[in-house]
């Protein structure tokens, strides 16, 4: 028992719930309390420096009637006369709905009577068995804090959300339209089949090719593009200030309703149209939405309805972890957020059929896989591009389905991360058939499913049957196959399962909310979540009262968690608060996986995927100095390249994949009240490259190509200065994609060319984090091109553990000695000197 002194503990007196407590406390009366920290933070005597004079912010939880009361303060001692335990109470907190029983803390009675002071030896004691219990360090105050905090950002949210509404001027009648992106709609040349001749071609603002209206019934259309026909309206509504462009931002978000604004009322009664295209028309905006109901509408909303629910849902899961319901969440929050070490036990005696899950898994994932499924609560696996996070993936998936008999939720922040792991569990030939919880369009949702699986397993079929010992029936299996005719379907949904063994879930669903998310999620133990690294820590956390055990999969050295809204977004709100504002912004942006992985390290809970199986090794050496050189490269680089460049020119050449490339008398400018920039003769180098790649790659039609800016700026002026150039390589090459950096993350291409932009490198710009241009370098397959100033070898840029290198000079000199070195004129003139293989910038 220790008797402390209250020390500036004024404001306390007009406290109710301390009233009745100092009434209760008569002379030599103690009250229980538990006694927690986020941190321990100890300060020793100077004249006895084996004591401890202090230990700073510390949390006394003092028991109710009803909830609890939690002190905020700093214990001190006097070891000098008086002798005496010092109590600083600097703020408190009542908390009605918390359970005094099921808050952990170092359990201690003690007084706030100041006469009668404790010994030293009491003291002495007091204060060396704090700082070694392991019930001391928990994070009641941090999760209280980080309560109040998502409570901020969800009233910023709901006032930003009811800010945009539109009177609908008028609605059109049906037309169908198909998106350009349907190569079969194109002959050999790269032109609209004549069958389709009538098809009138769709444009945006920036004349970039969408797809085509069909003027007649789509009945009459061939049916291999049916599926690929949507139903559209134009809906035509008053132009605002700056409109198109935050409707074109958040374009899943749009609403048809009778009424101006959303509320708890009338928030059932939205309609979701789809927006497929948008077009400026003097004081209108025109949208075409997919949307055939016969059902008129007075307003068009900008609303953030997924958003909304999600917020709900992760405040349900916040609450039930801060009242304790789940001692599991608990366990999980402090190995997550607070400073609990993580368990690393050997829990399993035998792992059965060990070499049917580890089959083709190299060392490194075999280690991850073990790991992952030894049963300890928490597991990180690092997973650079390319290392095959997937197979790993599918592999502890298939082992705790099919030999735990338990279930597990896979979980990402997108839904390609979300649907390759599915395709890998299904293609399997025991395939383990999964729920998908989504509430848009899917292959494995409810509806697609069947097709899904019909469509996976015919690709596979061929591969599976050549397993098959009599060659006989074999082949009459396969001649039957061949000649199949049938409908493409499985009847699996008609006889559903009466429960799934994996779910597939966004981070960001929609699908799962309250008590339906509760009965959704009940009995899933395990939770997987992939792309962790762009996740903020509210999407982990609504998972933690339904799961026992959670493997994070990503990469702290690929960008982390970005914000929804800016300063500038959300300053002129009623609500906003500087400080506030400032604390989530830096608690939002924080990726889980890097706050976490320092601990797993520790606690041998972390596995680096150490095998690249994407890049070509020219390639892979040229962002591997962010990992120290660490990944090795799994990929042949000559016979197991897509890409083929034409034998007759000079400039490109089969044998290298990397290409830096210099924009003559390039700059960088800003636009007026921007912070984004723009490099005119840089995006006319981007210009030239693709017109010869246009020119010189031999199967284009084979071929993904994405180029890739840093800046909006920049990729807004190549976009409004190269539409025709555009659609050619839209109707080309497989697939061509053109974005910035951050929505590039977890896709990857044959041929990636990259911006830089920047040429004054004593600016601050966005190259100075290393995460990005990794996450740019990274997504190239077979040939990679890098575009920018000679000044970029200059550069210093953050690194891991907060330092610095130059790391854009290791990659220009690796292509220089490796790879290929260009320049463009402003004229568009590539100038080279072809000596021993060997480009020279002019």
């Amino acid at each position: 028992m220790i008797k402390f002194k209250l020390t500036n503990a004024k404001f306390l007196d007009n406290v109710e719930e301390f009233k009745i407590i100092k009434t209760e406390l008569k002379q030599n009366s103690f009250i229980n309390s538990k006694i927690t920290t986020k941190k321990i933070i100890i300060e020793k005597d100077l004249k006895y420096p084996d004591l401890i004079k202090e230990i700073k912010d510390v949390e006394v939880i003092i028991k109710l009637s009803v909830g609890l009361l939690v002190l905020y303060a700093s214990l001190s001692c006097d070891y000098r006369t008086p002798l005496g335990a010092n109590m600083f109470i600097y703020k408190y907190k009542v908390f009605k709905n918390k359970s005094y029983e099921q808050t952990k803390g170092f359990t201690k009675s003690i007084s706030f009577n100041d006469l009668e002071p404790s010994s030293i030896e009491e003291l002495r004691t007091l204060f060396e068995s704090l700082i070694n219990s392991k019930d001391f360090v928990f994070n009641i105050s941090q999760f209280s804090d980080f309560m109040d905090i998502f409570k901020y950002y969800k009233e910023l949210y709901n006032e930003i959300n009811n800010n945009d509404n539109f009177v609908i001027e008028n609605v059109s009648k049906k037309e169908y339209f198909i998106s350009s992106t349907c190569k079969e709609l194109f002959n050999n040349n790269n032109e609209l089949q004549t069958i389709y001749k009538d098809f009138e071609p769709v444009y945006d603002n920036n004349e970039i090719l969408i797809g085509y209206t069909i003027p007649s019934s789509k009945e009459n259309i061939n049916k291999s593009i049916q599926k690929d026909i949507l139903t559209l309206k134009k809906i035509r509504v008053k132009k605002k200030t700056n409109i198109y462009k935050k409707i074109t931002r958040q374009k899943e978000n749009l609403f048809l309703s009778n009424y101006s604004e959303v509320n708890s009322n009338n928030i059932n009664g939205l309609v979701q149209v789809e927006l497929i295209y948008i077009k400026e028309d003097r004081d209108s905006l025109v949208l075409s939405v997919s949307y055939d109901k016969e059902i008129d509408f007075k307003y068009l909303l900008l609303y953030d309805k997924g958003q909304q629910i999600k917020i709900e849902s992760i405040e349900n899961s916040l609450k039930l972890i801060e009242e304790g319901n789940s001692g599991t969440a608990i366990n999980l929050l402090e190995y997550l957020i607070g400073d609990a070490k993580m368990p690393n036990e050997t829990i399993y005696n035998k792992i059965n059929n060990i070499e049917l899950y580890t089959k083709g898994l190299n060392i490194s994932q075999t280690k991850a896989f073990l790991k992952g499924i030894d049963s300890n609560p928490i597991t990180l696996i690092k997973g650079p591009p390319g290392t095959g996070k997937t197979h790993v993936i599918n592999s502890i998936i298939q082992y705790i389905t099919k030999e735990l008999k338990e279930r597990v939720i896979i979980s990402s922040q997108t839904h390609i991360a979300i649907d390759n792991v599915l395709d890998k569990l299904v293609e399997n030939k025991d395939p383990v058939i999964p729920r998908r919880i989504t509430n848009k369009y899917n292959r494995y949702d409810l509806n697609n499913i069947d097709e899904t699986l019909f469509d996976t397993w015919a690709s596979k079929f061929e591969e599976y049957i050549n397993d098959y010992q009599n060659e006989e029936i074999k082949n009459n299996i396969l001649n039957d196959y061949k000649k199949f005719k049938g409908e493409k379907k499985i009847s699996f949904t008609e006889k559903l399962p009466d429960d799934y063994y994996v779910i597939g879930a966004t981070t960001t669903t929609t699908a799962i909310s309250g008590r339906k998310g509760y009965q959704v999620l009940e009995n899933f133990k395990w939770l997987i979540i992939d792309e962790v690294s762009k996740c903020p820590i509210t999407e982990v956390l609504r998972y933690l009262p339904y799961v026992e055990k959670i493997i994070l999969v990503g990469d702290d050295y690929q960008l982390s968690p970005i914000l929804e809204f800016s300063k500038d977004d959300v300053k002129d709100l009623k609500s906003y608060d500087e400080e506030k504002f400032d604390l989530l912004e830096k608690t939002y942006i924080e990726s889980i996986f890097s706050k976490t992985i320092k601990k797993a390290e520790e606690s041998d809970r972390l596995v680096l995927l150490n095998e690249n199986y994407r890049s070509t090794e020219q390639i892979l050496s040229t962002y591997n100095v962010f990992y120290d050189n660490q990944l090795k490269c799994n990929r042949k680089d000559k016979d197991d390249k897509l890409v083929a460049f034409k034998e007759d020119q000079e400039i490109i050449s089969n044998d290298k994949d990397v290409y830096f490339i210099e924009p003559l008398n390039g700059t960088e400018s800003s636009s007026s009240n921007s912070t984004s920039r723009f490099n005119i003769y840089e995006n006319e180098a981007i210009k030239v490259m693709l017109n010869y790649l246009i020119n010189n790659v031999k199967n284009p039609q084979e071929i993904k190509i994405s180029t890739i800016f840093p800046y909006k700026d920049q990729l807004r002026n190549f976009i409004r200065d190269n539409s025709k150039l555009i659609n050619k390589l839209k109707i080309k090459f497989r697939s061509y994609e053109i974005d910035t950096i951050d929505a590039f993350q977890g896709k990857e291409s044959d041929i990636v060319l990259v911006s830089t932009v920047v040429t004054d490198i004593n600016k601050l710009n966005f190259l100075k984090d290393f995460r990005r241009i990794n996450v740019a370098l990274s997504r190239a397959k077979d040939k990679l091109f890098l575009f920018g100033n000679i000044n970029l070898k200059k550069l210093v840029m953050s690194a891991p553990n907060s330092g610095k290198n130059n790391y854009l000079n290791n990659i220009i000199e690796y292509i220089e000695s490796k790879g290929i070195k260009i320049s463009i004129t402003p004229n568009g003139e590539i100038n080279y000197d072809k000596r021993d293989s060997k480009f020279k910038i002019i």
